[in-house]
């Protein structure tokens, strides 16, 4: 996520495959950034800003994800929905998303 904000290219030394590293790959590249593989790690191409390429972006079962990608979809050219599994409406959000409406971040939610 932190090299997605940072500009030019940043090299992730050693992928994993947990599931929510997975989850948060999925949603990154859902929100138009621009990470390949590099031999045993990732290449994160970032500073370019988010442009989502879809209308819907998972965060599948990731409750890290789903956290810190809310805020990084605020810095998006466009709005998106962001889905996850159903018991995430159960997690408490609501303090990160009243900050975020604070600062000015047009949001709706369940």
């Amino acid at each position: 996520m932190l090299a997605a904000l940072a500009p030019g290219q940043s090299v992730i030394g050693d992928r994993t495959s947990a599931r929510h590293v997975t989850f948060t790959v999925q949603a990154l590249r859902a929100l138009g950034v621009k990470i390949e593989s590099a031999g045993p790690g990732w290449r994160v191409t970032g500073g370019g800003g988010f442009s989502p390429i879809s209308d819907e972006v998972s965060v599948g079962s990731s409750g890290t994800t789903l956290y810190f990608l809310i805020g990084l979809a605020a810095l998006g050219d466009r709005p998106v929905t962001i889905v996850g599994q159903r018991y995430f409406r159960r997690r408490p959000i609501g303090p990160l998303l009243r900050a975020l409406k604070r600062m000015g971040v047009r949001l709706e939610y369940e």
